[in-house]
């Protein structure tokens, strides 16, 4: 492929936020502001492995029906038709504990949440990621064990979309990765 081109798709986004998540995990030792980005690469690395395990071959699963007279259309999604919008990251969520949306392939299960993951989920998204993304200009004193214990509370659903729910089909050399990462994270 040429040079003048970056070429990704969802997986390899995935997978990066991640690694970008443990980096900044190690700046963070150093640098307390890097817990903002901590928050982002968690949140961005959880949608998108949310959306790898709902995501069918043609790109279906992922997508807003589109509605017109209170009557369901369906129809195939065109990821570039500016109108489509891929579901909300708590939509993605819920929709991972949904047996009949996980259950596209043999042997595939949803994800099992708790009370203390789904509040976690919450937080990550409404409380800590919208704030520093749509930052309105305020002070703010963030607990950095709150961030940690979220971390911990939530990256579990990463493995399990990984390594349990058989939604993802991936890459021995990156099932690797995402091992070696996740238990870094413990």
């Amino acid at each position: 492929m040429n040079s003048k081109f970056y070429k990704t798709d969802l997986k390899e986004n995935a997978i990066d936020d991640l690694e970008k998540l443990f980096k900044f995990l190690e700046l963070a030792k150093q640098d307390k502001s890097y817990w903002k980005w901590v928050i982002i690469a968690l949140h961005s690395s959880l949608y998108k492995f949310m959306l790898l395990a709902l995501k069918n071959s043609d790109c279906s699963g992922v997508w807003e029906q589109a509605e017109k007279k209170k009557v369901k259309l369906i129809y195939k999604i065109d990821p570039f038709n500016s109108k489509n919008k891929v579901i909300s990251f708590l939509k993605a969520f819920k929709w991972i504990q949904d047996t009949e949306k996980m259950s596209r392939y043999m042997n595939s299960k949803a994800f099992i949440s708790t009370l203390e993951i789904d509040k976690a989920m919450g937080k990550l998204n409404t409380t800590l990621r919208n704030q520093f993304f749509h930052f309105k200009p305020t002070d703010w004193l963030i607990e950095i064990q709150l961030i940690k214990e979220i971390k911990q509370r939530t990256l579990p659903i990463i493995r399990f979309i990984i390594f349990e729910s058989n939604t993802v089909t991936i890459e021995e050399s990156q099932l690797l990765i995402i091992d070696k990462m996740l238990k870094r994270a413990k």
